[in-house]
């Protein structure tokens, strides 16, 4: 909504041929329009700082580091890896 547009609309209406009691119906829709604009502003400056907060909020709680891989591939072993590990199990088994 652009409010300064709607504001030079309504100076627009007053004119040298306004009575001044036209003229005060008109201010005080200019009044009201203020009033609106404001409440307008600080509304959307809550909703974006309760938006930043809940993002924020989302992220920690949801997204710890880095994912881990669900399917880890396993890793091939060397012949010198696999003979120590025999040599590990049968010195264990006596």
């Amino acid at each position: 909504m652009d409010f300064s547009k709607i504001e030079k609309l309504i100076d627009g209406l007053v004119t040298e041929n306004t009575t001044p009691e036209d003229a005060e119906k008109i201010a005080a829709v200019k009044a009201e329009l203020g009033v609106v604009k404001n409440a307008t502003f600080d509304f959307a400056d809550k909703y974006e700082s309760l938006r930043q907060k809940y993002v924020q909020a989302v992220t920690q709680s949801t997204f710890k580091g880095e994912p881990e891989d669900a399917n880890p591939e396993p890793k091939g072993k060397t012949l010198d890896e696999c003979i120590a590990e025999e040599e590990a199990k049968m010195k264990g088994a006596k």
